[in-house]
């Protein structure tokens, strides 16, 4: 699932400070994607136990406090249509 940062920064910043916890949590940027429109790529299995979910949401809520980072207007895990 994409979280949108906006800036090219600071989803490496983000993406290199979750793997410093353990996360690999990918910093998706142009040219991949349009300039502005910069994201993390969060890829969740089966695999994960739900711990593994909310020390990664805690991670994520830390980080944001931490940089004072204003979030791109479109930041938010996106869910799936149903179908």
């Amino acid at each position: 699932q994409p979280l949108w940062l906006g800036s090219a920064t600071t989803a490496q910043a983000w993406a290199a400070a979750l793997e410093a916890r353990g996360f690999y949590v990918p910093a998706i940027r142009p040219p991949t994607v349009p300039r502005g429109q910069a994201r993390l790529r969060i890829a969740l299995s089966a695999a994960h136990a739900s711990g593994d979910v909310e020390r990664l949401l805690d991670a994520l809520a830390t980080l944001q406090q931490q940089h004072a980072t204003p979030m791109n207007r479109r930041a938010r895990l996106t869910h799936p249509s149903p179908p």
